[in-house]
C-alpha cells in the first residue's frame, strides 16, 4: 500500500483462524507496521482488527456482551479526545431480543465515552424499511449511520447490511464502499478528521 492509502484500523471477517491454527508464532497473521487483535468465533468465522503502530488504544472487554458479536477498542487521539469504537457482526436469523442486548451494550458504552463509532455487518438492509426497535435504539441514543450505497451485490439481490455509524457523525468524512469484492462483500472505509487516515 502507499503510504497516503494506509489505514490506521483495517478489520477483517470470517478469518477462520482458531488457536490450534496459530499455535505456531511464525504463521501469525501479521502485516507489517500493525499490531492486531483476534476474536475466534464458530459463529461469525471469527476476525481480526489490525491497528497502526502509531495508533495508541486499547481493548475494552469489559463493554463487551456474550449476548452480542462485538469488539471494543478505545483510541486515543493527540490534541482530541479518545473515542470508543466497536466492530459487529449480527447473525441474519437473530431473534428480536439482539436489540435489548445491543442497546444494553450500547448504554454501558456510553458510560465510558459518548463518541462513537460502530461498524460491521449488522445483516440489517438499510435500503428496506426497518425494525421499529431498530429505529428507536438510533434515535434515542442519536447514533447516526453513515453508508448510503449497496455493501452486497449478487445476481439477485441488493442489500445495504454493512454500516458505519457514528454519535459525532461532523468528525467523519469520505465515506467510500469501493466495487471490489475480495468475498462477498465490497469493503467499507472512511475519514476521521482528528485521524487524517483511512479506517476500513
Amino acid at each position: 500500500m502507499k503510504d497516503l492509502e494506509k489505514p490506521h484500523v483495517l478489520r477483517m471477517c470470517k478469518t477462520f483462524l482458531t488457536p490450534e491454527k496459530c499455535h505456531d508464532m511464525s504463521k501469525e497473521p501479521e502485516i507489517s507496521g500493525f499490531t492486531f487483535e483476534r476474536k475466534d468465533r464458530k459463529t461469525s468465522k471469527g476476525w481480526i482488527v489490525y491497528f497502526s503502530n502509531s495508533i495508541k488504544y486499547t481493548r475494552r472487554c469489559e463493554l463487551e456482551s456474550k449476548n452480542i458479536e462485538s469488539m471494543w477498542f478505545e483510541i486515543f487521539r493527540r490534541h482530541f479526545k479518545s473515542f470508543s469504537i466497536s466492530f459487529i457482526y449480527r447473525l441474519p436469523n437473530s431473534i428480536t431480543s439482539w436489540y435489548n442486548f445491543f442497546e444494553n451494550e450500547i448504554e454501558k458504552a456510553y458510560s465510558y465515552n459518548d463518541h462513537i463509532v460502530l461498524a460491521g455487518d449488522f445483516n440489517i438492509d438499510f435500503l428496506k424499511p426497518l425494525h421499529k426497535k431498530w429505529k428507536c435504539i438510533l434515535s434515542v441514543h442519536d447514533i447516526y449511520q453513515l453508508v448510503n450505497e449497496p455493501t452486497r451485490v449478487t445476481k439477485n439481490s441488493v442489500t445495504l447490511i454493512d454500516h458505519l455509524y457514528s454519535t459525532n457523525p461532523e468528525e467523519i468524512t469520505d465515506v467510500k464502499v469501493p466495487a471490489y469484492c475480495p468475498g462477498d462483500h465490497y469493503p467499507v472505509s472512511l475519514l476521521l478528521k482528528s485521524l487524517l487516515s483511512k479506517h476500513q
